[in-house]
């Protein structure tokens, strides 16, 4: 622990810390402690605003931090399933430490005694991706013992991880986002970093930033027009989920048939092209331009026309998309991993690649492979060692394994290692993960399988809440949070500027939580490999032998004491920007690619076996193909407009409230992310369904009840639901309501005059007001451009007040409207969305000083407005004039709050917390006079009033599609969240 404990109170301090969740992002936390407690969440104050060493600022989730440590579904002591009664029925009682543990190791001692130990399985988890020491003991611990069955692939990246090798010999990134400067036409395809990633030093902020100063065309390929076209985007082309392979290949048509190839680097770089260039023995017509050009065996030509209605993109959007693709170079196409999360998604992202090698933009700047976005990698000494069991199995084929592992083989199953499983899976280590049952699919599948005894005999779960999958362990442990621990981590997807952070211990672990390290740690000892596991370490030893192996390979790493002081360590790309495959584009004979022929492989050869190996399930597009083809599957496109009965497709998205399902149960963030499903307005209107109303989502395997956002921001003929909301069954499905109703809606003047009774004591406040000589009046400046809804604003007002679940300070507004336009099976849209992050504006003209009878309501030196709660009697009239709803009763105070625009930070020469916690650098303040001299004086934009009613001190860039004041073009699609 830092600073070393001692007798309470211990005096105030702010330690290092970081958020270890798997958002692909890491973000640096500076925490609060006093008497030892977190008291506040604050973040990166160092590094820069560019994209060279940026500040890594942390996002909504990071800042709600401390409601996630002290919250009320926290485990606290050892449990065990109550004899006799089913899992996930969530009767328990509470044993000692030294019996739970001594019953894990018996139950691992006894089945790999009978089963061995490929019985064992640690499950798929997330929770503590980012660390270091707090994510790998316990499978340092299995390995010690003689191992485990492992897994391959991922829940995020199982088929771009197993598909590209094929391609590329290997999973390459791309370029990194910050190389876009170098490029004439960037393309998100099916990729939302502003949304995924939303970390103020990683690639959220890279992207802006990039965009920001260079204004590079960008297009973006989704069925949503996400947040990153909402911020990046100069045009949505919106397709239909799972059709993307068709998509490219009526590109590719025009791209071929209209000369716009590379065909020199094709010729040099690639195989499987054209006929002369494909692989001896392959018969002719399955190059990959016979298969474009319709001479291939399926003699279909993929033109536009083709195309179009699978995709539901226009054909003349479809031909000026392409010749902007093959006219733009260098191009830089980033696709997400949203486009391979489905059947056959494989196809999708070898589809999505082939754009970059048909027009050759592979390997040099302002171009790319096709697959994500790169990074620098920290190299950052490891506490993990190797597992000895070579046995693997899909992340994803677990459930398969419990059920019918013996049969499962490697031509049929994908095993790894060996031909076929000998023994199913029979004892389960879940640890910070929720894939038992809440991040797996088919869940009613899945847990009436956890509930039968006879196949997995043991579970043990090992988190900080009562998840989901917790609920199904036969042992369950409350393990510490990152501010009760240590640890050493590094950056992960955060561009061009890699990193390192310290974890300090903030806190004493709370209740009766155990870290990882110190679990395994007793473990062993029962187990007798004690010294094997700790070498002679606690964990802080640890990470004071982990910091002293990384500086070998890291010239000039902070020592252990800098780390503690300074927190992060930046390492700068000396190359300025990474450019994936740049060796072997310079040079591809000295520096091939790991692939049989070692050039890229458009037609894969070892695919091609495959297709005559492998047993497949024999489901429609379950098929494998030697060439990115387009191949209709189950439950795709083509399907959904056959089928009367389920006639949409669902599918899902990250959201900013959770990373997959961590923080699901932080109260602040259920409030500003409550959990909805997007709905297009066409869509909607056909079913009677509005705004806000509370709606099933079905099909033969569940249901599950949440609100519905009706909203022109989601193609017509799609649902999603935001992935990663906790399980939480009835009888009539899974239900998600919103914790708390808000009262405040932001809403013109007009609608609430009149409420206050006219009394004498305004004409006194008009008095006072007037004797008050202002040193400078402060404003905001909001920068709408930037603003991507994340509130991590309102998040940051919310910790540094204490304020409770109903009071919101500073509130986020989403202004949406718009339509779309079909044709036949294509839809054309033209809608707008943006943001407006509101608080008080400390207007010139404050009615909210106005009607306060008691004077409580009043405007200082620099004319902030603010509330003194020795007078105010909570008549809420201030509340009901204000046309901004800055102003709200606090029930725990029993007055009025507002924002006061953090006086004392001020005073102490800091931000406000909301300008200092926003990850886009989208809001600042300062003297008024000084931001509309430099910004304008623009302050009246839907869904906000019009300014000449209070005259606030706001100063607004807006948006590209901002709507004036009073408009009326769009509508608040939040309304229930301000």
């Amino acid at each position: 622990m830092w600073p070393p404990p001692g007798s309470l109170p211990w005096p105030p301090t702010t330690v290092w810390n970081a958020c270890l969740v798997n958002c692909g992002s890491r973000c640096a936390l500076r925490l609060h402690v006093q008497d030892g407690a977190l008291t506040r969440v604050e973040t990166d104050t160092t590094g820069s605003h560019d994209l060279d060493g940026p500040q890594l600022r942390a996002c909504v989730r990071g800042r709600s931090l401390r409601r996630r440590v002290y919250n009320p579904d926290r485990l606290k002591v050892p449990m065990r399933r109550k004899a006799g009664t089913k899992r996930g029925a969530g009767e328990w009682e509470e044993i000692s430490w030294e019996e739970a543990l001594q019953t894990i190791a018996d139950e691992l001692i006894r089945v790999i005694d009978e089963y061995g130990n490929e019985a064992v399985y640690y499950q798929y988890g997330s929770g503590t991706t980012g660390g270091n020491i707090t994510n790998t003991s316990w499978t340092r611990l299995l390995s010690l013992m003689g191992g485990y069955l492992g897994m391959y692939g991922s829940y995020s990246t199982s088929q771009i991880t197993f598909a590209m090798p094929f391609t590329f010999g290997q999973r390459f990134e791309s370029n990194s986002i910050g190389d876009t400067i170098h490029s004439k036409l960037v393309i998100y395809w099916g990729n939302n970093p502003v949304e995924t990633r939303m970390s103020g030093g990683g690639n959220m902020f890279n992207a802006q930033t990039a965009r920001k100063k260079f204004g590079t065309r960008t297009i973006v390929v989704d069925p949503r027009y996400s947040e990153t076209a909402l911020d990046l985007a100069d045009e949505w082309i919106p397709i239909r989920p799972g059709t993307d392979a068709a998509l490219v290949s009526a590109i590719a048509h025009v791209l071929i048939t209209e000369d716009l190839v590379d065909q020199e680097f094709l010729d040099t770089y690639c195989v499987g092209y054209d006929e002369e260039h494909m692989p001896e023995g392959i018969p002719a017509g399955h190059s990959y331009k016979a298969y474009i050009l319709g001479q291939g065996p399926d003699g279909l030509e993929k033109t536009p026309d083709w195309a179009s209605p699978i995709t539901g993109v226009p054909v003349a959007q479809i031909i000026r998309f392409a010749r902007e693709i093959g006219t733009s170079k260098p191009c830089a196409i980033m696709q997400g991993w949203g486009s391979q999360r489905q059947a056959n998604g494989e196809n999708n992202c070898r589809s999505i690649f082939m754009l970059e090698i048909l027009t050759g933009n592979v390997g040099i700047h302002g171009g790319g492979n096709g697959s994500r976005e790169g990074t620098l990698r920290f190299p950052l000494a490891r506490f993990s060692v190797d597992n000895p069991v070579e046995t693997k199995i899909s992340c994803f084929t677990w459930t398969d394994a419990i059920e019918r592992g013996p049969e499962m083989t490697a031509l049929a199953d994908g095993v790894q290692g060996k031909d076929q499983l000998e023994v199913p899976i029979k004892l389960i280590i879940n640890v910070a993960g929720n894939t038992l049952v809440n991040q797996h699919s088919d869940t009613n599948r899945t847990v009436k399988l956890l509930e039968d005894e006879t196949k997995c005999e043991f579970i043990v779960v090992v988190d900080n809440h009562l998840t989901p999958s917790a609920r199904y362990a036969d042992i369950l442990l409350p393990g510490t949070t990152n501010a009760e621990e240590s640890d050493f981590i590094s950056s992960e997807y955060s561009g061009d500027t890699t990193y390192a952070i310290m974890v300090d211990q903030a806190i004493d672990p709370l209740y009766g939580a155990m870290s990882h390290y110190d679990m395994c740690t007793e473990l062993a000892k029962i187990l007798g490999i004690e010294a094997e596991y700790t070498e002679g370490r606690t964990q802080e030893e640890w990470r004071s032998e982990l910091i002293n192996r990384t500086r070998e390979d890291v010239p000039g790493l902070y020592t252990e004491k800098e780390f503690h002081e300074k927190g992060v360590f930046r390492v700068a790309n000396p190359d300025g920007t990474y450019v994936a495959n740049k060796d072997f584009r310079e040079d591809p004979v000295a520096n091939p690619l790991p692939t049989p022929s070692g050039k890229i492989e458009i037609f894969s050869e070892r695919l091609w076996e495959m297709s005559r190996s492998w047993q497949l399930p024999g489901a429609r597009g379950d098929v494998i193909t030697a060439l990115p083809e387009y191949v209709a599957t189950w439950e795709g496109a083509e399907e959904a407009r056959e089928n009367t009965q389920y006639p949409l497709q669902c599918i899902g998205h990250h959201y900013k409230g959770r990373t997959h399902s961590s923080y699901a149960s932080v109260d602040w963030l259920q409030e500003a992310h409550p959990q909805v499903v997007w709905i297009n307005s066409v869509d909607a209107a056909e079913r009677g369904i509005r705004n806000d109303d509370l709606v099933q989502v079905y099909n033969d395997r569940g249901r599950i009840e949440l609100n519905a956002r009706v909203t022109p921001r989601i193609m017509p003929g799609v649902l999603s639901v935001p992935q990663g909301a906790w399980y939480a069954p009835d009888r009539g499905g899974c239900r998600h309501r919103r914790l708390h109703q808000h009262a405040h809606i932001v809403a013109p003047l007009a609608t609430v005059q009149g409420k206050p009774p006219a009394h004498e004591p305004r004409q006194h406040r008009q008095g006072l007001r007037k004797e008050i000589i202002m040193a400078t009046q402060l404003g905001f400046l909001f920068d709408q451009t930037l603003c991507t809804g994340c509130k991590a604003c309102q998040i940051a007002c919310k910790d540094k007040n204490d304020l409770p679940v109903g009071v919101t300070w500073r509130r986020v507004a989403e202004y949406s409207g718009g339509t779309w336009q079909q044709d036949g099976d294509t839809f054309v849209p033209n809608v707008f969305a943006y943001y407006t992050s509101i608080s008080c504006n400390h207007c010139e003209n404050p009615v909210c000083v106005e009607v306060c009878p008691t004077t409580a309501m009043h405007k200082d030196e620099n004319g902030i407005v603010t509330v003194d709660e020795d007078k105010c009697v909570g008549c809420r009239y201030c509340e009901w004039a204000c046309p901004y709803s800055a102003p709200q009763f606090n029930p725990e105070t029993g007055h009025m709050s507002k924002c006061d625009m953090c006086a004392d930070y001020r005073a102490d020469g800091q931000d406000p917390a909301c300008v200092a916690a926003c990850p886009s650098r989208a809001l600042a303040w300062g003297p008024i006079d000084e931001l509309r001299a430099e910004h304008g004086t623009l302050a009246g934009v839907e869904p906000l009033p019009d300014p000449s009613i209070t005259r606030p001190n706001l100063v607004i860039t807006p948006h590209r599609d901002a709507q004036p004041s009073g408009a009326g073009t769009g509508a608040l699609a939040n309304p229930e969240e301000l």
